[in-house]
């Protein structure tokens, strides 16, 4: 299984590693957003394979980390879920 790691400390390096590297690793089928002591965003694509943000991307309040979370998720082909995002700190996604 292959996990790649984001070392983006901001929004914006997050949502441009994720850019970079999004063609590469695939169809994305499944998000997870967890709240522990920094927001983890989980990506897996249709191989099981993680691309696992560790900071600059947050959820459950409208905000800069919040919007960039909304951005990486339509890149990755999911619909826009605003009210997810801006309302709740941990989500799990599935197309």
């Amino acid at each position: 299984m292959i996990t790649i790691k984001s070392d983006a400390c901001n929004t914006r390096e997050s949502i441009e590693f994720y850019k970079k590297y999004m063609d590469t690793f695939g169809e994305i089928t499944e998000a997870e957003m967890i709240k522990e002591d920094c927001y983890i965003l989980k990506l897996t694509n249709n191989n099981k394979e993680e691309f696992i943000f560790e900071y600059g991307l947050t959820a459950g309040y409208g905000g800069e980390g919040a919007e960039g979370t909304l951005e990486v998720l339509k890149l990755a082909g999911f619909d826009a879920y605003l009210d997810v995002i801006f309302s709740r700190e941990n989500f799990k996604l599935k197309k």
